[in-house]
């Protein structure tokens, strides 16, 4: 086989070492199945959750859109309400021969 890691006991880090064949015994076999196991799960979790997050964060990016329209559409609104309630104060007088237009403000 070739390099694999193994923990150095004394030091507690990683280093790399030949080892020409891995031999287990029955309980670490188990443990490292069982460790290998659940890190395969933790992968599938990991996935559902990243799937979870972008579906969160899908629908925040639409509630931010259709509030910016919703803001959007209020503020053509007023420019159009305002705009017909100048029309309104509007009041035309005739002052001699003329007749004359006066916006009330």
């Amino acid at each position: 086989m070739g390099l694999t890691r193994k923990k150095d006991r004394t030091k507690a880090k990683l280093c790399k070492e030949k080892v020409t064949s891995l031999v287990f015994v029955e309980a670490e076999r188990e443990a490292y199945l069982k460790a290998q196991k659940k890190r395969k799960i933790t992968t599938k979790k990991q996935k559902y959750i990243m799937m979870e997050e972008q579906k969160r964060e899908a629908k925040k990016e639409k509630r931010k859109e259709y509030r910016r329209r919703e803001t959007e559409r209020a503020e053509i609104a007023q420019r159009v309400l305002d705009a017909s309630m100048q029309k309104e104060e509007e009041v035309k007088t005739k002052i001699g021969n003329s007749l004359v237009t006066i916006r009330e403000l």
